[in-house]
């Protein structure tokens, strides 16, 4: 089968083949994530409010889901190992909040293997990065990594 010209457009096949979820997004061009992405809505040293939910212990924010209670092999250090599930999930983008100071500290090793899947890695205070996910949720596939305290 041949492309179909729209336009400027070239339609492929491929592209009747999807699920119309799909083709909907490409001609409209809506936001990856828009209706599932979860909002944080506050932060402060210790604490976080994600979708009206209160968490006081470090999070990974995933688009559908919140898993609370977070800790790292390392402390304050985020290690390949801590990146598991993060991984298999499959994100646009990873966002690490350090702490409130920034004492939470990526290993380079980790660095490497998020690149190295060609993950786009952002790493900030949890502060900056509490607003970063926010501003990219809407638009892309994000999993936010944020410690909470120091």
């Amino acid at each position: 089968m041949r492309s179909i010209r729209c336009g400027k457009i070239r339609i492929s096949p491929l592209f009747f083949s999807l699920a119309p979820v799909y083709q909907k997004r490409i001609l409209n061009k809506e936001p990856y994530f828009s209706k599932e992405a979860k909002m944080i809505d506050f932060y402060d040293f210790g604490e976080v409010v994600i979708d009206g939910k209160r968490y006081t212990s470090d999070v990974i924010i995933y688009p559908d889901r919140v898993k609370d209670d977070w800790w790292r092999k390392e402390g304050h250090q985020l290690c390949i190992d801590d990146l598991e599930n993060v991984l298999e999930t499959k994100p646009d983008v990873i966002v690490v909040g350090t702490g409130n100071p920034g004492m939470m500290r990526v290993l380079p090793e980790t660095e490497n293997l998020i690149n190295s899947k060609g993950i786009r890695l952002i790493i900030q205070p949890t502060k900056e990065a509490c607003q970063t996910y926010n501003q990219l949720s809407s638009s892309q596939k994000v999993i936010a990594l944020l410690h909470l305290t120091c």
